[in-house]
């Protein structure tokens, strides 16, 4: 019994040394990372779904680390640094949301892109929240794991951009 006991701790060693000795190393000068999770809900209860989630740093010298996630079918959105590393550094942030649905194609005839219908570009959430400047939403990340629910509004459908071939340019 004692030998299983040590066989099963000698395997689970190898397999963490070998887990650890396969991960990325993290940049130089990354910070410390502390796990963050974001919800977002519209003002019914309804999940946001599909929402992409940045993170924009308030706090000097957080600048170069770029944190997101996108949420899921329950609104839920892990935060990542680097697109990789799980987490957000300490500070305080400004919460950006974007999702965007395009209406029209470009044609391709031989290979070659061809515009001819207009191309719309709807925002699926209110555009209130698309832009640092006009955000209401913050997050503070200290030193332990963040849990944080964001009431984004109704659901809409703005159309924010047209573009339509052989119009002045």
């Amino acid at each position: 019994m004692k030998l299983i006991r040590n066989v099963a701790f000698l395997c689970a060693a190898i397999i963490l040394l070998v887990q650890s000795g396969c991960s990325k190393p993290r940049p130089d000068g990354m910070p410390p990372l502390v796990d963050c999770t974001i919800v977002l809900k519209y003002s019914d209860g309804k999940p946001a779904e599909g929402v992409t989630v940045v993170l924009r740093p308030v706090s000097q010298g957080l600048e170069k680390w770029s944190s997101a996630g996108k949420t899921d079918s329950s609104g839920k959105a892990k935060i990542v640094t680097y697109g990789q590393y799980p987490g957000a550094p300490e500070g305080e942030y400004k919460v950006v949301l974007n999702k965007v649905e395009i209406v029209g194609e470009a044609n391709s005839e031989d290979g070659t892109a061809v515009q001819t219908e207009p191309i719309e570009y709807y925002s699926l959430v209110e555009t209130d929240y698309t832009t640092e400047e006009k955000t209401p939403l913050s997050l503070t990340v200290g030193k332990k794991s963040v849990s944080e629910t964001f009431d984004v509004g109704k659901e809409t459908r703005e159309l924010v951009d047209r573009f339509v071939p052989g119009a002045g340019m």
